[in-house]
């Protein structure tokens, strides 16, 4: 994504996500190895250890923060502040350089399916948010000679969620010159994981965060919770000739050394510190 900023002979990066947005904080963290600068508009989410902790970090980066009181205020607030030179990542990096980046992934895939690492799977679970995710790997594992499907747990209640995904798989399939008939019959939504609401954490959530915790695994509650708790009910109804695999999002690298000498939640503006409200909701990563 960042090298597509780049190519178009970008100033500045303006990308938006909610508090604990993973997005907003790895884009802070990498643009500026590009010599970019970023504006970031942050929207509320329910407020967690983990989403505290990477609004700290966040917060800790030379980025522009620019908090709005919904996703419905971000069209006007973006008008104000967009200027020449500005290049618009959408939320959760969605678009098509990342939808590319998740292709080259599905085919990664297939390599590891050929050399017998594991194999190959009946379905792949993960969750869906922006949908970029999802729609590389059903676009990517169309141009393998694998089966498998995905199985994407929602999050978050955005409008559209499958005929967004698709398209952006369509897209990404088209710039590879790939048809793209038979998409749709690679995904599969599933709902009943959501919970809350988007950045809630949910009674199943936790039950799997401890499970995975047991086996070396860390799992944010807004993302990885949930969809690992789909992957452990689905893996319990699977044939014996079924193999589930779990597609894990959140990085594995450690958030603490991100903290050093991050502000403390109370130390934060007042401004930011509202976004962690725990009634407040947004569809955003």
């Amino acid at each position: 994504m960042l090298a597509d900023v780049a190519s178009r002979g970008a100033r500045r990066i303006v990308t938006f996500g909610a508090a604990g947005s993973h997005h907003v904080l790895a884009t802070s963290l990498f643009a500026s190895e590009l010599g970019l600068s970023v504006l970031a508009f942050l929207t509320p989410e329910p407020g967690t250890p983990h989403t505290g902790a990477v609004l700290r970090a966040i917060a800790a980066r030379a980025v522009e923060l620019a908090p709005v009181p919904s996703a419905l205020a971000l069209p006007g607030a973006l008008l104000t502040r967009l200027r020449r030179g500005d290049y618009v990542l959408h939320a959760g990096g969605a678009g098509l350089p990342a939808t590319l980046a998740y292709v080259e992934a599905a085919r990664e895939l297939e390599q590891q399916v050929a050399a017998q690492v594991l194999p190959e799977p009946t379905e792949i679970v993960l969750p869906l948010g922006s949908g970029t995710t999802a729609a590389g790997l059903v676009a990517g594992l169309s141009m393998t000679r694998l089966s498998t499907r995905v199985t994407a747990v929602e999050v978050a209640s955005a409008p559209f969620p499958r005929t967004r995904t698709l398209y952006l798989a369509a897209q990404a399939a088209r710039a590879l010159g790939s048809p793209t008939e038979g998409l749709s019959s690679r995904l599969e939504l599933v709902r009943d994981e959501l919970g809350p609401g988007y950045g809630a954490p949910s009674a199943r959530g936790r039950v799997a965060a401890t499970f995975a915790e047991s086996a070396g695994l860390a799992l944010d509650p807004t993302y990885t919770q949930k969809a690992f708790a789909y992957a452990l009910r689905r893996t319990q109804l699977a044939a014996s000739n079924e193999v589930v695999l779990y597609w894990h999002t959140l990085s594995s690298a450690p958030l603490d050394p991100l903290l050093a000498g991050a502000p403390e939640i109370a130390s934060l503006p007042p401004e930011l510190r509202a976004l962690l409200s725990s009634e407040r909701r947004a569809p955003f990563e």
